[in-house]
């Protein structure tokens, strides 16, 4: 059975079918969204609202989770705020690997590493199709490329857009508010993948309902 090692990572970075398959990345990643619960609903106390109802609430075999980014808590609110049988995955800039354990979390989870001065290279883009191909597994991208301060949206960049549509993923709109240590999340309703929408419509389908959860959280 393939078994995947951290510590002997790939060193194109490439997150393999096999290596999400693995029981220890899954081990890990699964580990790793019970902590980040438990962080974001018991420490943080944080108010989240879905606007379909809970217990009706699934992700389709691909999606794109799509939100603001506050600061470095935005991780584990996206990842703890699911209580369902989901793997999460998302991008993590190579300097973050560079520290051990760092590396071996972000390793282990199957988060996929990205050189924010060359942007999505072939091997990054090669992982993220992977990871939406794989049962069970979601992606979540920033489209702000940036942390924000929590209180405001910054502009939004198309990766997120050309990536749904290219991997033909349905879209998940989220919104973070921020102040004062304390979280209010909003999740927006499923955006269906449509393969007759140009980026610049899923662009902007992507910032209407990124801003409109991030409006209603700050009003909660």
């Amino acid at each position: 059975m393939y078994i995947y090692n951290p510590f002997n990572p790939n060193p194109t970075n490439l997150v393999t079918p096999e290596q999400m398959a693995s029981p220890y990345t899954l081990f890990w990643n699964r580990l790793s969204i019970l902590i980040n619960a438990f962080r974001v609903r018991i420490l943080h106390n944080t108010k989240i609202h879905f606007r379909t109802p809970l217990k009706d609430f699934a992700f389709s075999p691909r999606t794109l989770v799509v939100s603001n980014h506050s600061n470095s808590f935005d991780i584990p609110i996206v990842v703890g705020i699911f209580p369902i049988k989901t793997y999460f995955s998302f991008l993590a800039k190579k300097e973050l690997y560079e520290n051990p354990l760092g590396r071996f979390y972000f390793t282990s989870t199957g988060v996929v590493s990205v050189d924010r001065k060359k942007g999505l290279e072939k091997n990054t883009l090669k992982s993220i199709k992977n990871i939406m191909n794989a049962p069970d597994w979601v992606f979540c991208m920033f489209p702000e490329g940036t942390r924000g301060n929590g209180e405001e949206l910054l502009p939004m960049k198309e990766g997120a857009a050309q990536l749904g549509q290219k991997n033909q993923a349905d879209l998940l709109p989220m919104g973070i508010y921020i102040k004062d240590k304390k979280a209010s999340v909003v999740v927006g309703e499923l955006i269906p993948f449509d393969s007759s929408r140009s980026v610049e419509d899923t662009h902007t389908l992507i910032e209407a309902g990124i801003a409109s959860c991030f409006a209603e959280a700050k009003d909660r």
